[in-house]
């Protein structure tokens, strides 16, 4: 097993083991899965707006509440947990971005090409208008390839964009990204300036461990974003990104005492730090990849 694999196996470690301290009443099995997804819900969420989530969740193309969201290391799941009780149209802030309303969990943009197009984990409206939000967990642990199907290099309406010139260099360096899912991005990108309308952003949110800064694959993942960040800037819609817990240190000096509460639970459901699992794993007493990577 190499060092990457590793951590991968560790993160998914902390994000059990941090869904039982949660949760302690969730039956969560060797690789830590649920077999309910209300049991992967942080409490707290009003059960009036469960029916919501999981109308939202249902009408998206993953099937997302019989397979990932099951996953302690769920991405969707995460998303949800933190912005799942702001479903009954309370604002709450972002730094940079201001007072922003959810609207919706998994909700597509499409760009207008042919196939079924790529998942936002939710969207909200704020001061700069549609605020696209990308939820990632545990996906960037794993290196990308930028693929891109030929039909997005007709989009006439994107061409003149920095978006779509980061496609066409993409195009012949596919692997410059080793971490940042960049196609994803860019596709969620176009989806957004082909819905036209108001200003837009796309909200990149993205979980990291409480020892990231001793990982060089942390320093590397923000280090790509600054560079997507720097590349797509200047047409087309904002891009702004931040950790979760970034966003939960902020919320947790909130005035508001729910929403401080709200960010106690989550660094508890979701803090942790990899280097206190390292060299042994909770499923047999010794580091193991048995099943662990089949779904990030």
């Amino acid at each position: 097993m190499n060092l990457q694999s590793e951590m991968l196996l560790d993160a998914k470690l902390v994000l059990r083991d941090g869904l039982a301290k949660a949760n302690p009443g969730a039956e969560i099995n060797a690789l830590g899965y649920v077999a309910d997804w209300h049991s992967n819900l942080l409490p707290g969420i009003d059960p009036s707006l469960i029916a919501l989530i999981e109308a939202d969740l249902s009408a998206g193309k993953g099937n997302e509440l019989r397979s990932k969201f099951l996953a302690a290391h769920s991405s969707s799941a995460l998303a949800v947990n933190v912005f799942g009780p702001f479903r009954n149209g309370h604002a709450f802030p972002v730094p940079s971005l201001g007072e922003l309303t959810l609207q919706q969990f998994e909700r597509t943009f499409s760009a207008g090409v042919p196939g079924t197009p790529p998942h936002l984990d939710a969207w909200a409206l704020g001061p700069r208008g549609v605020v696209a939000i990308e939820s990632k967990c545990l996906e960037y642990f794993s290196p990308k390839t930028a693929k891109f199907a030929p039909a997005y290099q007709k989009l006439d309406i994107c061409r003149d964009t920095p978006w779509f010139a980061e496609m066409e260099r993409l195009r012949d360096s596919p692997r410059d990204y080793e971490t940042l899912d960049a196609a994803q991005l860019i596709k969620h990108g176009f989806g957004l300036i082909n819905a036209g309308g108001p200003r837009s952003t796309l909200f990149y949110l993205f979980w990291e461990p409480s020892d990231a800064s001793h990982h060089e694959l942390f320093r590397q993942h923000r280090g790509e974003i600054e560079r997507f960040s720097q590349r797509v800037t200047g047409g087309g819609p904002d891009f702004h990104a931040m950790s979760y817990p970034e966003l939960w240190a902020d919320w947790v000096q909130a005035p508001e005492t729910n929403l401080r509460k709200h960010s106690e639970w989550l660094s508890i459901r979701y803090s942790g730090s990899l280097g206190s699992y390292e060299g042994y794993s909770r499923i047999n007493g010794r580091k193991t990849d048995a099943g662990f990577f089949d779904d990030d």
